[in-house]
């Protein structure tokens, strides 16, 4: 999904450098949640840089099935890529403030209109 190969993640940390720097700290923060007990299931939306330079957005969901006596885990889980869609979203967001921005100047110049008309 990410053009990495199995051998560039030896650790976490090799996966969670990857991640964009305005969702690290929501992404932790979640799964630290989720190792606590503190929430049943694991689940984060996040951009991932590629291993071409492009970033992708990623939805994961997850469960501890097993905690072990020495402190390791099992987990399951899925990896939803949603790159289509979240840029989707961020265009039709984008397109929506145009409009918005559209109808206020509208607005201000019929305003405007209407005091000139009035002196």
């Amino acid at each position: 999904m990410l053009g990495y190969k199995a051998k560039d993640f030896v650790h976490y940390t090799d996966f969670t450098k990857l991640v964009h720097e305005d969702d690290h700290e929501k992404i932790m923060n979640n799964m630290r949640d989720h190792m606590a007990g503190t929430t049943d299931i694991y689940e984060a939306e996040y951009r991932i840089l590629a291993h071409d330079g492009s970033w992708k957005t990623f939805h994961n969901r997850g469960r501890i099935v097993v905690r072990n006596p020495d402190k390791s885990i099992t987990a399951v889980g899925i990896v939803y890529d949603i790159t289509k869609e979240a840029n989707a979203i961020a265009e039709l967001k984008e397109l929506n403030l145009l409009f918005v921005d559209r109808e206020l100047k509208i607005v201000e110049l019929k305003a405007e209109l209407a005091r000139l008309k009035g002196k």
